[in-house]
């Protein structure tokens, strides 16, 4: 998605997804499996991940998308996380 602009809401979340991804031993690439689990489609790969997550470029991502996430992760975000 082009012209979404960042915030430093928008920089927590992709920090937070990360920290959560690693706690919970987590690959990028078994992130973005449970990702198309979930209905998204095969550009659902590591490197997608990585682009959200701000690394290798970056990807915005929906509302809907965050939420899809945070349910993959199956665990909620901690505000520790969230950097709360």
């Amino acid at each position: 998605m082009t012209g979404v602009k960042q915030t430093p809401l928008t920089d927590k979340l992709r920090l937070a997804l990360w920290i959560a991804r690693r706690r919970r031993g987590l690959t990028q690439q078994q992130l973005a499996e449970r990702m198309r689990a979930r209905g998204y489609g095969r550009g659902w790969d590591h490197a997608l991940i990585a682009r959200i997550e701000g690394r290798g470029g970056v990807r915005s991502i929906s509302f809907e998308e965050a939420l899809d996430l945070v349910a993959a992760l199956q665990e909620p975000l901690t505000a520790e996380e969230l950097g709360l």
